[in-house]
């Protein structure tokens, strides 16, 4: 200390210095002492000295500082970024909005806010709408997608508010919260909405479909109970056994449309089971190729034609369910030209198959 004195007091500069002294009592007080040569040409003249006490300021400081940190401690381990801006540059930032953007926090403090932004227009635009707002408010919220350091993008919930009252000049303390894993539920919620909308459309659909598919078995049920209970008694065994058969197809017919409906609700509730099996390509195709001919040209006419053959006139009538189907329509040469390669000499009954 006494070598620092000897130099200001030779340069003719005023020395001076914080020092923390003991009083007579045993107390410890801060003081500020300060020097100075009363002539810098003749230094045998001596030195002045005062003395302030200055142990409240140091207090004071003491007790900012423990603030300052403990303020510190707290911002810098929120769950949410937090920025002080001043004319949209960053005064300081903490730890967690650091680790958002991915950079180190020393970099950030004194850089300006258009780093955030995707593009330099998204930046002035929202500088527009928060300046406004916070004149008008004194707040600010919205959402919106900032950027990384690797140039990737998140969505973040971002809020302001002013230091002084309506004026965003004097700075503005800024909070962020991370919300691209909320971004995600919502799309991937809209996107299952969507979803089951289409599948609830293509259900209504389906179900309409499936009503008008009943309506050809019931109208060929219905004609054959009205022919059994008018003319039952005068038909002959063969034509009643017939009507029967096709009541029983068309019954058949409808249980089958039924456990496909059962069939798509028990997929649409996930209670299928998953059972692979071999199967033999080669012997299905043949069997097919041997099927084909006969099954297409009785597929059409199943429902629709029901030839009768009397016992010395041959297939002289034939009579339709009450479906809206062209072969109703066709002439009996037409229609025995279909049957012929499966009706060489007998009738194509109602619901049933020919095989070749």
């Amino acid at each position: 200390m006494g070598a620092d004195v000897a130099r200001a007091v030779a340069r003719g500069e005023v020395y001076q210095r914080e020092l923390q002294v003991q009083q007579f009592d045993g107390n410890r007080i801060w003081i500020l002492l300060s020097g100075k040569a009363v002539s810098r040409e003749d230094l045998q003249q001596g030195t002045v000295w005062a003395i302030m006490d200055i142990t409240q300021r140091k207090q004071l400081e003491e007790q900012l500082q423990r603030t300052m940190s403990e303020r510190e401690a707290i911002l810098n381990n929120a769950v949410v970024g937090i920025v002080l801006s001043v004319k949209r540059r960053h005064e300081w930032v903490n730890d967690k909005f650091a680790q958002m953007l991915r950079y180190p926090r020393e970099a950030l403090i004194g850089q300006g806010s258009d780093y955030l932004h995707p593009d330099t227009e998204s930046w002035q635009r929202f500088g527009v709408e928060a300046r406004d707002a916070l004149i008008a408010t004194n707040g600010y919220t919205c959402e919106m997608e900032l950027k990384r350091s690797d140039g990737s993008l998140f969505w973040v919930e971002m809020g302001g508010s002013c230091v002084k009252p309506n004026d965003p000049d004097a700075g503005v303390i800024w909070t962020f919260l991370d919300i691209t894993g909320r971004k995600r539920s919502e799309r991937e919620m809209r996107e299952a909405l969507e979803q089951q909308r289409a599948l609830n459309e293509l259900r209504s659909r389906f179900v309409a479909m499936t009503s008008h598919e009943f309506r050809t078995p019931l109208a060929a049920i219905l004609s054959a109970e009205e022919l059994l209970r008018h003319y039952g008694d005068r038909l002959p065994r063969q034509e009643r056994e017939e009507t029967l058969d096709s009541i029983a197809a068309g019954v058949q017919r409808m249980s089958r449309m039924l456990d496909r409906v059962l069939l798509i609700g028990r997929a649409d509730a996930r209670m299928l089971e998953y059972r692979p099996a071999e199967v033999d390509w080669p012997a299905c195709a043949s069997a097919s190729s041997a099927r084909r001919g006969c099954s297409i040209r009785t597929a059409a006419a199943r429902w629709c034609v029901r030839w009768r053959r009397k016992p010395d006139t041959g297939p002289t009538t034939r009579s339709c369910c009450g479906t809206s189907s062209s072969t109703c329509c066709r002439t009996r040469s037409s229609i025995r030209r279909a049957a012929a390669p499966c009706a060489s000499t007998s009738p194509v009954k109602a619901g049933r198959r020919c095989s070749a």
